[in-house]
């Protein structure tokens, strides 16, 4: 089962946001590892968050956000598929760590394009570190295509894709 958080699942979003961190550094993945997210940061948007429930525990969540991401205006070595602003992104995908190879991820993010069709969306984005080599596997499972390279802040690369959904 997939639900929207509340704030009453803060503390175990938070802690799942956690466990991601820790299994980026034990890949030496460096993502979430220098810009990491506050508590006040996730407490603020904890409303736009999904968690994948199994046995009534949060196994994984992941955070949509709709519409415009200013991380998302310059695109280099490729262009959008979509340079319009209805689009979805996908960010923060986490698993808990007793949940690890499940495919817990790839169904999380199969929810976000199911929810994006039925909103009407032109399209999905997701983005992710150049190291990430797992997450990158998990969203060519969805066919997504690389567009090209974003710098979240300005500053941290990611490999940016996009699907078309119409």
């Amino acid at each position: 089962m997939i639900r929207k958080a509340n704030v009453n699942d803060f503390n175990e979003v938070y802690d799942i946001l956690l466990m991601g961190r820790e299994l980026h550094r034990r890949l030496n993945i460096n993502q979430w590892t220098i810009s990491f997210f506050t508590r006040e940061e996730i407490l603020a948007i904890i409303d736009k968050f999904y968690l994948y429930i199994i046995d009534y525990k949060i196994a994984g969540v992941m955070y949509i956000n709709r519409g415009y991401d200013k991380d998302y205006n310059r695109i280099d070595d490729g262009n959008w598929l979509n340079n319009d602003s209805e689009y979805m992104v996908i960010h923060r995908v986490a698993v808990h760590e007793d949940y690890y190879g499940r495919g817990i991820a790839t169904r999380l993010i199969s929810f976000a394009i199911e929810e994006a069709k039925r909103e009407g969306l032109k399209s999905i984005r997701i983005d992710t570190h150049p190291d990430n080599l797992p997450m990158q596997k998990t969203i060519s499972k969805h066919s997504f295509k690389k567009c090209g390279i974003i710098y979240i802040d300005g500053k941290y690369e990611r490999y940016a894709y996009e699907m078309l959904l119409k």
